[in-house]
């Protein structure tokens, strides 16, 4: 038998990947949609059949043609990151493998992480797709979903839909129901564009695609790896502007102008999950929170706060405004218990609104009225609530006191974090010829005001989409 090993000095438990992702008790209410119950302290053995190939992040791997068979392994070649773990030369799709890796959760997906050994036992293993329905796959966590995560897939008689998103995912429907074709892996949408010409893409049909189920951006979505796993059906109508992607007929828009989403006075802060910005140089705007900072780059109108509200689980509303020469998006969810005076939208005031530029705006996450979010929202109880404050509190309080009477030691650490934030910049959501990158500012919180006050008004966000990876997104 060919035996090629690279591998790290440690004890391993051998399993299947089907223990570490089918899902016994766990639901999806929780940020990772599912999460796998197996321990991630222990080094896992499995052996299985290398089925796609994602170049430099890792490889997907499936052990037989039956769901929760398959499983993404996490194994940048950028010897730079933490995690990097070189390859057998000329590791490719149809080899077997063992690997020895502990399992995680990567933002709503189950991955092998920190790769101890890699071992090629064989080559030109037959490896099957198994059939699925767009409908079962889907968009948003689901438990129909879940068992065909990591998996290769095959779907049939599918026809496009919906023009591709920002991260360049084009929607797809067989009859029962909308998923989404990624070109992370393949560029599949220059081929549709070569094949049926730019002006029959929008409704074309594919006799067939295959390609690895992954979550990422708070959506299901298949991933084609080569032109092969296409197959070709029906050109669809010409768009009446000549781009590539014809859009959808345009929406109803719920955003309004002018608005915050606030209640009166007595209602206090709405709770909030997250505030994102498009510009990394500064806090102004963000200095009084000390929950979660999103770097989001493509954020530049209210439209795309709203987008961005509906990827998050909690986030029931958003409050968009232009200040400081940044985009600022609030990310809110609902006043919980509260009259429903509360849960209203009100005049900015004047002045403040967009520092007086008048450029601010509010609106739900959705405007089709269907659930915010993607993972589900699980409750949180009073205890739980009181955990959060006092933690929170201490977050605020420690870092006030050491920075008390020490501005010089705050300044630079400052800039020392927003200096890691840029160098995992490269971590965010480098796409194969779209160019779109996403990572999070995570702790770049000011803390001049160390607003305990708002504290007690603010969640926790369970899904952070745009965060520095690719589970948000794809991984790089």
């Amino acid at each position: 038998m060919l035996l090629i090993t690279i591998a790290l000095a440690g004890q391993t438990t051998r399993t299947t990947i089907r223990d570490l992702q089918q899902i016994l008790s766990n639901g999806g209410t929780s940020s990772d949609c599912y999460p796998s119950e197996a321990s991630s302290d222990v080094v896992h053995t499995v052996e299985a059949t290398v089925s796609a190939i994602n170049q430099p992040a890792g490889f997907y791997i499936q052990e037989a043609a039956a769901v929760w068979s398959g499983i993404f392994v996490y194994a940048p070649q950028d010897a730079t990151k933490a995690e990097h773990f070189a390859w057998p030369a000329g590791l490719a799709v149809g080899d077997r493998v063992e690997v020895d890796a502990k399992v995680t959760e990567y933002f709503g997906m189950t991955e092998l992480l920190h790769v101890q050994r890699l071992a090629v036992t064989a080559h030109n293993q037959a490896l099957s797709a198994v059939s699925a329905s767009t409908g079962v796959i889907g968009t948003s966590c689901s438990a129909g979903a879940e068992p065909y995560e990591g998996m290769l897939v095959t779907l049939t008689n599918v026809r496009i839909t919906e023009a591709a998103d920002r991260w360049g995912r084009v929607g797809i429907d067989d009859g029962s129901g909308l998923t989404r074709l990624d070109d992370d892996i393949f560029d599949s949408n220059s081929l549709l564009a070569t094949h049926y010409g730019a002006d029959a893409i929008m409704g074309a049909t594919l006799l067939s695609v295959t390609g690895v189920v992954r979550f990422s951006w708070g959506s299901y979505a298949i991933f084609p790896r080569s032109a092969a796993d296409m197959q070709f059906g029906d050109a669809g109508h010409a768009p009446a502007d000549g781009h590539l992607l014809s859009p959808p007929p345009p929406a109803v828009s719920c955003i309004q102008h002018g608005k915050d989403f606030r209640g009166p006075e007595h209602c206090g802060f709405p709770p909030m999950v997250a505030i994102a910005d498009d510009d990394l140089s500064g806090d102004e705007g963000m200095v009084w929170f000390d929950g979660m900072h999103v770097y989001e780059p493509l954020l530049d109108s209210p439209e795309a706060c709203q987008a961005l509200c509906a990827e998050f689980v909690r986030c029931e509303y958003f409050s968009y405004e232009r200040e400081y020469g940044k985009h600022l998006c609030y990310l809110k969810a609902a006043y919980a218990d509260a009259d429903a005076a509360c849960n209203v939208f009100s005049d900015w005031n004047g002045a403040s609104c967009g520092g007086g530029t008048g450029e601010c705006a509010a609106g739900p996450a959705r405007c089709d009225g269907s659930p915010p979010g993607h993972g589900g929202g699980g409750g949180i109880s009073g205890f739980g609530v009181f955990m959060l404050i006092l933690t929170f509190g201490l977050l605020c309080f420690l870092p006030c006191g050491y920075y008390y009477g020490r501005p010089e030691k705050k300044k630079e650490h400052l800039a020392m974090l927003k200096d890691k934030v840029s160098s995992l910049r490269g971590r965010g959501r480098a796409r194969t010829g779209v160019g779109a990158t996403s990572t999070m500012s995570d702790g770049l919180a000011n803390n001049d005001a160390c607003a305990s006050s708002y504290v007690a008004a603010t969640l926790p966000p369970l899904q952070t989409p745009g965060a520095v990876s690719a589970g948000g997104g794809s991984r790089v």
